[in-house]
């Protein structure tokens, strides 16, 4: 009874907050490029900000279950994938400097491959939002079974309405007051847990328990495996949430900053989930767990702290949710549906967000209830977005482009050697997800295709010179 009378309250004081703060948005670019660079300027609030995004509820389960039940490699792979994270901020966050004017993620492949780039990179970016949404949608489930006792069906509804009225009160620029309150109830979550079962349990015990070949580097399998899964974690950092965030910010210097202080910390993140994995799979052992943070609360904390600690994983979800279905609204409004109807008023944009956001929600209801493991989730349907569309929009902004066809045909490649990969579960058998097979393969297609033109235009000049 005191943890659900804590988790409720929590929810209707942030959600108090919200509407005090409420901004008077009235169109697209208010409700997804909100002019919050006046609060957003604070370091702090960016680093919360990108880091909440970043770990979001699906981390802090997924990676937890994944050392439960399989071992560290997935901890360790995702503290490797953070050298992409940092090469982002310090090489392509800079080139976000010369758009300022872009509202959404589709007017960066505009400039070059104009409404084809645009509306591709709208799907994309809405099927890649919507896995996001969904692993934090079956996050908050889960969380919702535990306190209330209800179905899974049930706490997932549930989960989908609270995130669906906490968005449609706050809008972006309300968002940004509470981060820095979301921010320190996620590292109360994140570092206490673990800190009180390893002293409750002791560290020696805890690696008695613990067979080597579940942690230890001198197994040469959890070695490979660790290479595998860095590579397929490091196309994912660069997802469309954090572009958005950039183009709502509009100080790339300021972004470039928090990215780097947040890889920083998000690898001591990283362990402790981990470690709060191991932790449980001392506590139950026997049992397949798909949300061993949840033992661990039952195990070692007393209601009241149980609904401390609930508040700060409910926060984690939300925030992440929130981003996500902003992208969708954005994405489908401005990159899918102007091209093909112009929508000249922003009333009537900004209404179709909110109807957009409800479908969104519920479409992520199905796909959370089709997989079993929040990581699988969200590395499967990222993989819509980075097997298409990750090599042309990095390298676009460095304005390096090919012709709109052969776009089309190495974004389709990408496309179709993902779909392939996944559907014939080869993933399961190579370790290696179909999304990093189709990125790569994408960028083979797309620097073939370049040197090609290049070499060819040379030639060309060479054929023009006078005798």
């Amino acid at each position: 009874m005191i943890t659900k009378s804590i988790v409720i309250t929590y929810l209707l004081i942030t959600i108090g907050v919200s509407i005090y703060y409420r901004a008077k948005f009235h169109s697209l670019e208010d409700f997804g490029a909100a002019k919050i660079s006046k609060t957003m300027n604070n370091k702090l609030l960016l680093v919360a900000a990108i880091l909440t995004i970043s770990v979001g509820g699906g981390t802090i389960f997924g990676i937890a279950e994944k050392t439960f039940s399989d071992s560290c490699a997935w901890g360790y792979g995702l503290i490797f994938a953070v050298v992409a994270d940092i090469l982002i901020a310090l090489l392509v966050m800079p080139q976000f400097s010369h758009h300022h004017e872009f509202i959404s993620i589709g007017d960066i492949t505009y400039k070059h491959y104009g409404n084809y780039g645009r509306i591709i990179t709208g799907i994309g970016a809405v099927l890649c939002a919507i896995g996001y949404l969904a692993a934090q949608i079956s996050v908050s489930g889960k969380i919702f079974e535990f306190i209330f006792g209800i179905k899974c069906s049930e706490s997932l509804i549930l989960s989908y309405l609270i995130i669906i009225i906490y968005t449609a009160v706050e809008g972006n620029k309300a968002v940004t007051t509470t981060y820095l309150l979301r921010f320190v109830a996620m590292v109360l979550a994140i570092f206490v847990v673990p800190a009180v079962g390893s002293y409750k349990l002791g560290i020696d015990n805890i690696v008695n328990q613990i067979l080597p070949i579940k942690y230890s580097l001198y197994n040469s399998e959890l070695v490979w495996s660790t290479i595998k899964i860095a590579l397929c974690f490091s196309i994912m950092g660069f997802q469309p949430s954090l572009i958005q965030k950039v183009l709502a910010n509009g100080s790339t210097t300021e972004i470039k900053h928090a990215i780097i202080i947040k890889s920083c910390l998000y690898i001591f993140f990283i362990i402790c989930i981990a470690v709060n994995g191991l932790i449980t799979f001392c506590v139950v052992p026997p049992q397949s767990a798909a949300m061993p943070l949840l033992i661990m609360l039952d195990s070692f904390f007393s209601p009241t702290i149980q609904g401390i600690l609930l508040v700060g994983l409910l926060s984690i979800t939300i925030a992440t949710a929130q981003t996500n279905l902003s992208v969708i609204s954005i994405s489908v409004v401005n990159d899918i549906i102007n091209p093909l109807i112009q929508l000249n008023k922003p009333t009537v944009s900004f209404l179709l967000t909110q109807v957009i956001t409800i479908i969104s929600g519920s479409i992520s209801i199905c796909v959370a209830l089709n997989f079993y493991s929040v990581i699988d989730l969200v590395i499967f349907m990222s993989g819509f977005w980075t097997a298409p569309l990750l090599v042309p929009i990095i390298l676009g902004l460095f304005d390096i482009k090919i012709s709109t066809k052969a776009f089309l045909y190495s974004s389709l490649l990408g496309l179709s050697l993902f779909i392939i990969w996944e559907y014939y579960s080869l993933s399961s058998i190579f370790g290696v997800s179909g999304g990093l097979i189709g990125t790569i393969a994408n960028f083979l297609c797309f620097i073939l295709v370049k040197l090609t033109k290049v070499r060819y235009k040379k030639w060309i000049l060479d054929i023009a010179k006078p005798l």
